[in-house]
């Protein structure tokens, strides 16, 4: 921290002669404020009645007679203390002009909060700017032909078009839903884009002309990137000198005014032209509008358009950092109740407006940080994508966190005087930290299905046609039992071929033995029976199998439909499934995180979906070590409504889209039959672990997938 020696704090320094001093608009509790313009970095510094006074005698030089000036001619009291402090503001703002000790003295303050290079470059990859075009003189020629665009009837005009475009549209409202999809395709992208930028570009003229009728400079309009995304600006901080906060609402304002009036004449056009790109274009202009100024420009949270908008309306200048303040003041008097004045003094109404907005914002904060993390980790390549995560939520979302903390700790002795809502919030966060530290027994949650135990799903060997059903849909069979007879020409053609081969064999093996032809020969031929002989029996066996019998003992569950003699079926469809209903079975998938976590031993309950059906204690059966690649009990699959989420192969195959594990368990005690699949759920008590601990584990497992250590 730097010293500053009695005699600099005494002496202030001249204001440059280059600056203004502009009235401002009244502020919350009514009192009048002024603005510092410095021209050279187009900057305003509002100031309120005490500092008003101490510019006036500035001219003094002298911190005790400025004091003392404003103490006997004005009913406000000063101290030399506080003309010093504001003479720091100004010096650190590089308002004054001094000595060369002076100039040392305020450079050593402005270093002390200069942000370091990493601190520049977190900020700046997130957010930047760069300045393109000085639009003064354009909106000098410009302005005779847009100047009756503001006029009563042009607003009149615009209202009866936004009418008449939301009448039209409402009137063919599926047409213009059905529309949306084609959005999608790459033509739509980049005709949505080529709008976008049309429709910034007058956007942000909007604004420019509206501050150029107000008198207002606009020093410059560019391309601003927010994580690396574009988006066109235009600088209308010469709006602060304005004393008229409608004056300034109408700047904020003109440019969502412009976009929602080309989207009231599009809505028109859309409305009145035949199909085809000129229809298609007015779609475009519409949906592109209204989507990005309901998303961006009217979001109060972010500061865009609608956040100037508020401040203005609200009447509360910096709007956000004066809400976090009492936000941050309204979380401690809540935690602690410390009984700490209020940031400044407002009425109720903007008291409770500040809060509101603050916890509002951090919450927004809390996901768009967390989002742009993410985008961020997936936008870069794996090391980079995982260093900038950790830095996004590290810098934006924890280190907010840890410095209001830091100030709870600097404030202790205020906070640790005996009240009971302190001590309540100590305790709890006392309890809070244990219940962390202190390992717990996991409830662990599967998704299940209660089926048979044994079932075996039935196939035909081959494509074949049906002769004749034994059987149907739930009768009881034995292993052996018939279930049904399949016909096959082409294999019946095959047995015939290979019986005539083997007649056709047989007989030159004879003539050749009675002619007496060489050895050598009619080993040959011996072969080739051999040969033919063993083809006619796979045949014949493959023939067998054409009449499908019941694998094991149980009863038919399962039967395809339509299944009639004379009906062709392939050996992909499931002709039947046959269940041993004597003994159940639970299966289920276990997610990756919780593979840890099973315990052997630990109690499990099956608890069916159907709540009018009791739940089954259970004990595992198997775990295997293995992740599921498909989910084979469709039932399970979110496709059919299950709880785990699957895509669709073009093989018809269900394959999960996390890190899942089969399981399986077995009713702890004898229990009836289950006579058909019943879905829930399994919930299982782990083994003892902590919640830090295994939260630490998670990131560091993470950590460890991702970076592909």
């Amino acid at each position: 921290m730097n010293v500053i020696r009695p005699e600099l704090r005494e002496r202030v320094f001249p204001l440059r002669e280059d600056l203004q001093l502009l009235p401002g608009p009244r502020q919350l509790d009514g009192a009048p404020c002024w603005s510092i313009y410095d021209p050279l970095r187009n900057r305003y510094f509002q100031i309120g009645r005490l500092a008003f006074e101490m510019l006036r005698r500035w001219h003094l030089s002298d911190a005790e007679a400025i004091a003392r000036g404003v103490e006997t001619e004005t009913p406000f009291s000063a101290t030399v203390a506080d003309v010093s402090q504001f003479s720091l503001f100004l010096g650190f703002n590089n308002l004054l002009r001094g000595d060369a000790m002076g100039a040392k003295l305020y450079a050593r303050q402005a270093q002390s909060h200069k942000p370091g290079i990493a601190t520049w470059m977190l900020h700046n990859y997130l957010f930047f700017r760069i300045p393109i075009l000085k639009p003064d003189r354009l909106l000098a020629r410009g302005w005779p032909m847009v100047r009756h665009l503001y006029s009563r009837v042009v607003i009149i005009a615009v209202l009866v078009l936004a009418a008449l475009g939301a009448h039209l549209i409402l009137r063919q409202w599926d047409t213009f839903i059905a529309t949306f999809p084609a959005l999608f395709s790459w033509q739509g992208v980049v005709s949505f884009g080529v709008a976008m930028c049309i429709l910034k570009v007058c956007h942000e003229f909007g604004h420019a002309f509206t501050a150029f009728r107000h008198g207002c400079r606009v020093p410059t309009m560019g391309v601003a990137f927010m994580v690396m995304w574009p988006l066109l600006y235009t600088d209308t901080t010469d709006a602060w000198r304005l004393t008229n906060r409608r004056q300034r609402f109408a700047i904020g304002i003109a440019g969502v005014v412009t976009e929602l009036s080309l989207a009231a004449l599009a809505a028109c056009l859309w409305g009145f032209l035949p199909d085809g790109p000129a229809r298609s274009a007015a779609f475009i202009v519409v949906s592109s509008s209204w989507l990005v100024t309901l998303m961006v420009n009217l979001n109060p949270l972010m500061r865009f358009d609608a956040y100037y908008l508020l401040g203005d309306w609200l009447g509360i200048d910096n709007l956000q950092p004066r809400a976090f303040a009492f936000g941050r003041w309204w979380l401690r008097e809540l935690l602690f109740g410390a009984g700490l004045p209020p940031p400044e003094s407002v009425a109720r109404r903007h008291q409770n407006i500040l809060v509101t907005y603050a916890i509002a914002c951090w919450l927004y904060r809390l996901v768009v940080f967390t989002g742009i993390a993410v985008v961020v980790y997936h936008y870069f390549f794996k090391a980079i994508g995982l260093v900038l995560f950790a830095v996004e939520i590290g810098w934006f979302v924890v280190r907010p966190i840890t410095a209001e903390i830091a100030n709870w700790w600097q404030m202790r002795a205020a906070i640790l005087r005996a009240n009971t809502r302190a001590n309540r919030t100590i305790a709890i966060a006392a309890l809070l930290v244990v219940f962390t530290l202190l390992p717990i027994r996991q409830r662990i949650v599967i998704p299940a299905v209660l089926s048979p135990q044994h079932s075996v799903r039935i196939f035909a060997p081959i494509p074949a046609r049906i002769e004749e059903i034994f059987v149907h849909q739930g009768a009881t069979v034995h292993a052996g039992d018939p279930l049904l007879r399949l016909a096959a020409p082409d294999l019946d053609q095959d047995i015939v071929k290979s019986q005539l081969e083997m007649s056709a064999l047989d007989i030159e093996l004879r003539r050749a033995a009675i002619n007496g032809q060489e050895l050598q020969s009619l080993h040959v031929v011996r072969e080739k029976l051999a040969a033919a002989a063993t083809d006619l029996a796979a045949l014949r066996e493959q023939q067998q199998r054409l009449i499908v019998t019941a694998p094991i003992d149980g009863t038919v569950a399962e039967w395809a439909d339509a299944l009639r003699p004379g009906r062709w079926v392939d050996s992909k469809l499931q002709l039947a499934l046959v269940e041993d209903t004597r003994s159940s079975e639970i299966r289920g998938l276990l997610s990756e995180g919780d593979l840890t976590a099973i315990d052997d031993q630990g109690s499990a309950v099956f608890i069916p979906n159907d709540p009018f059906r009791r739940r089954i204690p259970l004990k595992l059966l198997r775990l295997s070590q293995n992740n599921a690649r498909v989910v084979s009990d469709r039932s399970l699959a979110s496709a059919f409504g299950g709880a785990v989420p699957v895509n669709k192969t073009p093989h018809n195959d269900y394959v999960p889209n996390e890190t899942v594990y089969p399981i399986a368990f077995v009713p702890e005690k004898p229990t009836a039959p289950a006579q058909q699949e019943i879905s829930g759920a399994v919930v299982v008590h782990g083994r003892m672990r902590s919640p830090a601990f295994e939260t630490l584990r998670a990131i560091i497992s993470v950590i460890i997938r991702e970076s592909g250590f």
